[in-house]
Parts: structure tokens; C-alpha cells; sequence
């Protein structure tokens, strides 16, 4: 499943039967919202600077004007890139407001965005067509230190055991993991289970809450333990 056939994918088919169940959205059409970000540092004369920029794009349109100068896809904001000397990079504090700090970021780009995805809004589609619209939020693409930082998990950890590596361990569930964040102390979590769990996430941020029951995210941002596809892998996580 190529990108340009995202809304043929059973996540998307299943949002869009969610929103026909709903006597309040029935008959809406639904707009995910596809997210990436692209750490970049840019050479100039006098040095060089670093910019960490936001882009969007939705899911309702095909790779052919999926690109910059189609409008399809637009930077919605750069992260903040705090400078600090080697010694505080290795900070724990240091580092728990670096991430803290990315995902606060993402949800101040994304508040505009929170209520359209409860409440239906009526849109002015390029065809020209006025539609009823529930947004949503859609996959996010990234190398895989900024998967690792979006999912809050561990870079580098491993849910297999060090003597059968090869099985790949066993799956996990969102009761679970939210009950790991919610019990256990943060040097547990990160130790044994490779979740990050003092950091607020930008999709809990986003989404209304309690999250509407139409609302349910693709794999990578529904829950803290699985990561998005990187850029280079051309098909999405199945639902």
C-alpha cells in the first residue's frame, strides 16, 4: 500500500464507518492530517544554523500533488532547538525538557486543529465543492530518532529477550502500557519496558478528552510503544 493509496487502507476505512455510525457526523468526510519533521542544518558564511521544521500534509490527496509547490504540503511551524554545552545534553533533567518541550510544541501547532476533530466543519474542498469534514490525525513520518522521540519509547530498546533476539517479543496493548505509565516509576519503565513515561505526549495534548469514540489513531500515535514507518519505507502500518 503506496502513500497515494492511504485512504484505501482499512484505518482509514475504519474511521470513515466510525463517522457513518455517528447520527452526529454521518455523512462527513474524513481528513487525516499526516505530520513530518526533518531536523535540517542549513550552511552559511558565518557558520551554520540548525532548523527543525513541522510539516503537514493530508491523506485525502495522491502523490501527484503531494508537493511543495502544489500547496499540498505546507510547514506549519520549527520546533524550538534548545542549545546547551555536552555536559547538560546528557542531562536527565535536561532531557526530559527537550522532550517535553517537542511535544508541547507539536500540540501548540496542532490546537487549531482540536475542534474539527470531534465536531464536523464545513470546508471549501479544491474542486471547489463545499463538504462536511471531521479531521483527524494521521501517520508521522520520520528518521528514526524523531520516531523514537514521537512514540516516547527508548532509542535503541528491544521488546525481545537478550537470549532469542530473533522472536521479536511479545505484542503489546494500550491497557497495558497505559498501566506502566501510570504505576511505575520512571527508571522501571524505561529500564524494562523502554517506555519513556514522564513525558505528556502531543496526541493526549491534541485530542479531545476522553477521546470521542469515533476518534482512533494509526498505530504509531495511538499509544507510546510502537513507532511510525521512516520516510524511506513507501507503505503504511496496517491497522
Amino acid at each position: 500500500l503506496r502513500r497515494k493509496d492511504f485512504m484505501s487502507g482499512d484505518w482509514a476505512w475504519d474511521q470513515a464507518t466510525k463517522i457513518a455510525e455517528d447520527p452526529k457526523t454521518h455523512g462527513a468526510m474524513f481528513v487525516p492530517v499526516i505530520l513530518s519533521t526533518d531536523k535540517t542544518t542549513v550552511f552559511v558564511a558565518t557558520g551554520q544554523n540548525e532548523y527543525y521544521p513541522v510539516y503537514a500534509s493530508i491523506g485525502n490527496v495522491h502523490n501527484n500533488v503531494r508537493r511543495a509547490h502544489r500547496n499540498a504540503v505546507v510547514i506549519i511551524g520549527f520546533l524550538n532547538i534548545p542549545k546547551a554545552s555536552k555536559e547538560c545534553k546528557k542531562d536527565l533533567e535536561f532531557l526530559k525538557f527537550w522532550r517535553q518541550l517537542v511535544h508541547t510544541s507539536l500540540a501548540a501547532m496542532l490546537e487549531t486543529l482540536k475542534p474539527g476533530i470531534e465536531v464536523l466543519e464545513i470546508v471549501r474542498c479544491p474542486d471547489g465543492h463545499f463538504r462536511k469534514v471531521i479531521f483527524g490525525l494521521g501517520p508521522y513520518i520520520a528518521d528514526y530518532p524523531e520516531q523514537a522521540l514521537v512514540a516516547c519509547v527508548v532509542q535503541g530498546w528491544c521488546t525481545a529477550e537478550p537470549p532469542d533476539l530473533d522472536s521479536g517479543g511479545e505484542p503489546r496493548w494500550r491497557e497495558h502500557t497505559e498501566a506502566i505509565i501510570e504505576q511505575l516509576e520512571t527508571g522501571e519503565a524505561w529500564d524494562s519496558y523502554g517506555i519513556v513515561n514522564d513525558v505528556l505526549q502531543f496526541r493526549v495534548q491534541t485530542l479531545p478528552q476522553p477521546i470521542p469514540s469515533m476518534v482512533s489513531l494509526p498505530p504509531e500515535l495511538s499509544h507510546p510503544y510502537t513507532l511510525p514507518l521512516p520516510p524511506t519505507i513507501e507503505h503504511l502500518p496496517p491497522a
